[in-house]
């Protein structure tokens, strides 16, 4: 498959820019396992480039003409909707018409550095959404904008928070593991059982009551698409006044089915490059900004 630079590609460690990509990463595939890279090159590409977008993905994925992707179609006959089974099709084929996939974690794992309790992902939820970290000498302080009682008390049962200007503690070990947090989402997160992600959303969602809340990046957003698919919840990634932001329609055409969500195509763009790219011998498909290629 050739990719066009400018794309983030799903790896084991989550998100790398094809840029980043090396022969020692491993690609999350269309059936949710790993699989290795077989060869990298890069080369002089002269042709067309398209551009895919949908409502629920802000960044589009770039790629190489005669390339193709995996896709489903549905259509009403007589009233009842009939689904197409999914196929590859070349981008040049590819309509409107066309819905693009994603696959979703059906594992269920907790890491061996956490017990499975609510309240740590509620907190974990809770922290990348208003929470900071700093580090004075030896010192691993890990602080909060709090203004409701109940996450007050949720949060206290897992660190001995204390009113101080900010909600805050001294705690190195949860320092370590919050840390990924920060400007990311380590893909462990994603392999937890539904009851725990959905304590981590608990917590996300309830930081946004907070006039003080942290700014998603890009990763962050991706991997808040990706836990609400597990369970059960469809949302879009937006930017708004420059800032990126989760958004779940109150009515929608994209549809689950299995392992899968189906995203329509709204917007097809092409132009003709002289660029370079990299080219990823594989075996499987990959997953570009959260869409299955």
């Amino acid at each position: 498959m050739k990719i066009c630079f400018g794309n983030k590609i799903l790896t084991k460690n989550g998100y790398k820019s094809v840029e980043e990509i090396s022969l020692k990463d491993q690609l999350i595939t269309q059936s949710g396992s790993y699989q290795k890279i077989i060869g990298i090159r890069e080369l002089n590409y002269r042709g067309f480039q398209y551009k895919l977008f949908t409502k629920f993905h802000h960044d589009g994925i770039l790629i190489a003409d005669g390339e193709s992707i995996w896709v489903r179609n549905r259509f009403k006959i007589r009233g009842q909707i009939m689904n197409v089974e999914m196929m590859r099709k070349g981008i040049e084929e590819i309509r409107r018409e066309d819905f693009i996939g994603m696959i979703i974690n059906s594992n269920s794992r907790i890491p061996r550095f956490l017990a499975n309790r609510e309240e740590y992902f509620y907190m974990i939820g809770y922290f990348m959404g208003n929470g900071w970290l700093e580090t004075y000498s030896d010192k691993f302080e890990i602080y909060f904008t709090i203004s409701d009682w109940e996450v007050e008390r949720k949060i206290g049962i897992v660190l001995p928070i204390r009113l101080d200007g900010y909600f805050w503690c001294e705690n190195m070990q949860w320092y370590n593991i919050l840390k990924d947090f920060v400007k990311g989402m380590p893909e462990w997160i994603q392999d937890l059982p539904q009851s725990l992600v959905k304590s981590f959303i608990d917590g996300y969602e309830k930081s946004m009551d907070c006039k003080k809340r942290n700014h998603l990046t890009r990763e962050q957003a991706m991997g808040l698409q990706r836990l609400y698919l597990k369970i059960g919840r469809i949302v879009s990634v937006q930017l708004k006044n420059g800032l990126r932001i989760i958004k779940e329609p109150k009515r929608t055409v994209a549809f689950m089915d299995g392992n899968y969500v189906w995203y329509p195509i709204t917007r097809i763009g092409m132009e003709e490059v002289n660029m370079e790219i990299k080219y990823l011998q594989l075996n499987g498909a990959l997953i570009m900004e959260n869409m299955l290629c």
